[in-house]
């Protein structure tokens, strides 16, 4: 049996844009691996993407949800937010702080785990 290697960190991943190319700053799910575009390129252009760290994300129902500290948060794929119900989202990471109703954002930690539809 050959045993694995090392191959990098996995903070920053170099994949190939998803259909519909990707924007800067905005959540893909590209297969199972929920991530942040670094930049905004064609679909097909190679280039690079954060699977871990601090983003800032649109909620879904900004004016009626709220987020405690800690919380796991779901990726709406359609809608480009997060939600706080699973539903048919798909789990992408946690809060780092709490956001009221009327925030129109919350703060999420990435955890870099390839995710699946809740059922």
């Amino acid at each position: 049996m050959t045993a694995s290697k090392y191959v990098q960190p996995g903070d920053k991943l170099t994949l190939a844009a998803p259909t519909g190319g990707v924007v800067k700053g905005r959540c893909y799910l590209i297969g199972a691996l929920a991530c942040v575009a670094d930049e905004t390129v064609a679909q097909t252009v190679v280039t690079t993407f954060s699977t871990t760290g601090v983003f800032n994300f649109p909620k879904n129902g900004a004016s009626t949800v709220s987020f405690d500290v800690g919380e796991q948060v779901f990726w709406d794929p359609t809608a480009h937010r997060v939600a706080k119900e699973a539903s048919t989202f798909f789990a992408i990471g946690c809060t780092i702080e709490a956001a009221a109703n009327e925030a129109a954002s919350v703060n999420v930690r990435l955890d870099g785990v390839a995710t699946a539809a809740v059922d």
